[in-house]
């Protein structure tokens, strides 16, 4: 038996996951370009590319590094790259394969010129939207004026737009997330319209995110969605309405370690382990089967539970939902596969911690 804290995958359910959404998805005509920063495994890469997805997303470009040195094509680096370290490492592998990147700025736009220019390859560009979160991305109603600006850089081959409509992790009704779809959807379709009045052919609408993915109804005209939690899923995915507790294949294995008060129980997995993320319910994650338990607090190694009535047992094993499993698989070093309740494999998270 494997010692607790340990984050565990069941391996039917994660199979489940990865084949339903690139059909549905398929069935609609839309793309799947999959965020593996969610799992940083190249082995569950496979499984999603073996499935149908075209290409990948990952948020660095140390993430790239991994997938593009296990084999991988067609990477999106979702993210801006500043200093020439970074352009430097990144025309690496332009040179060799088909990699895409992001631009919202003159100032990220010139660093990617000049590897177009030292490549002799023009560099692959997708002109990201701010949807309103503020974090990075260009005001849809200032595309048409960044397009133009864009025009006098040769280094550049400007292939589309992408966004990201993060106020749908934190909306309570499918009404309201069904409005943020069709928001999504129309800031691309009109930014695709901009740049391709600038002159650029912007065939990829790159939309994201799991919870969006499940209106795919809504999101006719889009070219490709980047989906990351739905292989997992997580808390976050069951109260934003993706998922209910059976879909959620990765769990964190924790024992009770101590019954410190009457209505209290401690557990041997804390914030190293389930992260602190929190969620739109109360907690650090849902223990499986004790539905009224909140894992109140964590320490680095403890998580202290309220029972609420739920009975808990000294060295009681149990089963967590975390919050956010992005956070809690960039914890560990290695996820378990479980087949029928039987371990059956170990994921190693090649690009795990990385930052760069």
């Amino acid at each position: 038996m494997i010692p607790t804290p340990y984050v565990e995958v069941n391996l039917e359910t994660l199979q489940k996951n990865i084949d339903a959404k690139t059909r549905e998805l398929a069935e609609r005509g839309i793309a799947h370009r999959p965020h593996v920063k969610t799992h940083k495994s190249t082995e569950i890469a496979r499984m999603q590319r073996a499935a149908g997805a075209a290409g990948i997303t990952v948020s660095k470009l140390g993430e790239a590094k991994v997938f593009f040195d296990a084999g991988f094509d067609d990477i999106l680096v979702a993210y801006n790259l500043v200093g020439r370290d970074k352009l430097d490492r990144y025309a690496a592998m332009h040179r060799a394969r088909r990699m895409l990147t992001t631009v919202d700025s003159k100032e990220v736009a010139e660093g990617l010129d000049g590897v177009g220019a030292a490549t002799g390859r023009p560099v692959d560009v997708l002109v990201e939207l701010n949807l309103g979160e503020d974090r990075c991305g260009v005001p849809p109603g200032m595309v048409a004026e960044f397009a133009r600006m864009l025009r006098e850089y040769r280094g550049l081959r400007v292939v589309g737009a992408m966004s990201y409509h993060g106020s749908i992790y934190s909306c309570a009704s499918e009404e309201g997330r069904a409005r943020i779809v069709e928001e999504e959807r129309d800031a691309l379709l009109a930014a695709q319209g901009a740049l391709r009045a600038a002159g650029f052919a912007a065939d990829i609408t790159s939309a994201g995110s799991s919870i969006a993915s499940r209106r795919a109804d809504l999101l006719a005209g889009v070219s490709e969605i980047r989906c990351g939690n739905y292989v997992f899923n997580d808390r976050n995915a069951i109260a934003g309405g993706a998922a209910g507790v059976g879909d959620c294949s990765l769990r964190v294995a924790a024992t009770v370690i101590s019954l410190p008060a009457p209505g209290r129980a401690t557990l041997d997995a804390g914030s190293k382990t389930l992260s602190g993320d929190k969620t739109q319910g109360e907690g650090f994650g849902l223990i499986v089967g004790k539905p009224n338990a909140v894992i109140e607090s964590l320490n680095e190694e403890h998580a202290m539970v309220k029972a609420n009535g739920e009975p808990f047992y000294f060295g009681e094993r149990v089963s967590i939902v975390p919050n956010h499993a992005c956070s809690v698989v960039n914890l560990a070093n290695a996820i378990y596969g479980f087949r029928d309740g039987e371990f059956a494999k170990e994921f190693v998270i090649e690009a795990r911690g990385l930052y760069n």
